[in-house]
Order: structure tokens, then sequence, then C-alpha cells
């Protein structure tokens, strides 16, 4: 439990790049899609996918505490993380998307859902997170 802290800040760097591309991939969208009056609750729902992919990077963090050892932000962290997010990630959304669930059927829905699991927005997810985590690690860094 001594990492909960650290787990919190790979969280919140993971999830941070998250929120401008869920807002810039809704405002594109036409409004038949996505009324600008429902962009806000469609924006939260976008960001429950990551979210829940950070919460697994927390969990699996508090469960096998060598995946975050040795207890700090440092090098290999930076470039580890961000696949274990990502794969999260696209495990959610390929559970989601098999489901057969009728509340999950509605094209609004389909579009936010695969829109997590595109090549471009993986690759600009791992590299804004990898450099998200590399600053963390500068600014982290105790000064000598």
């Amino acid at each position: 439990m001594r990492n909960l802290g650290l787990l919190t800040q790979l969280a919140l760097a993971l999830l941070a790049p998250s929120v401008p591309f869920a807002w810039t991939h809704l405002s594109q969208l036409p409004a038949g899609i996505v009324p600008p009056e429902q962009r806000a609750p469609f924006f939260v729902v976008m960001l429950s996918i990551p979210t829940a992919a950070a919460l697994l990077v927390v969990l699996a963090g508090i469960l096998a505490p060598n995946l975050v050892a040795p207890g700090r932000l440092r090098f290999p962290l930076n470039l580890t993380i961000p696949p274990v997010f990502i794969g999260f990630l696209v495990l959610i959304v390929t559970l989601l998307v098999q489901s057969s669930n009728p509340l999950l059927r509605s094209a609004q829905l389909i579009d936010i859902l695969t829109f997590w699991s595109e090549r471009r927005t993986l690759g600009l997810l791992f590299v804004t997170q990898v450099l998200a985590l590399t600053l963390g690690i500068r600014l982290l860094r105790p000064r000598t």
C-alpha cells in the first residue's frame, strides 16, 4: 500500500491526455450524432472508459507491487506503464463492443467506444503518456 501515492500519480498522468482527445473527438462529430447540448454527458461517458483503464492499472499495481517497484517514478516506468494502460483500454472497449447489452447499441455509444480502439488514438495516447510521465520524472526528481 505504500505505492498508493505513486499509483495515484500514475493514474492521473495516464488519464490526463485522454481529456483533450475525448473533447476534440466529440467536437468534431456532426450535430446529428451528438447534438451540442448533449456533449457534456457524452464527454463524461467517453472519459469513463480511460478512467476504468487507469483504475485497472492502479488495481494491478496494488495486486502486483513489483509492477511499479521500487515505489517511485523513474525511467522504465514511463515506457512500460503506458502499454499496460493501453492494453486495459483495448480490453475494456473489446468487452463493451462484444456485449449483447441493448443499451450499448446506439450509434453514438458505438462511435465513442470505437474511438478508443483506433490505432491513431492509441498511438497518440502512448506518445503523450510517455511524455507526461517523463515530464513527471523530471519535475519530481530531487534537486541536488
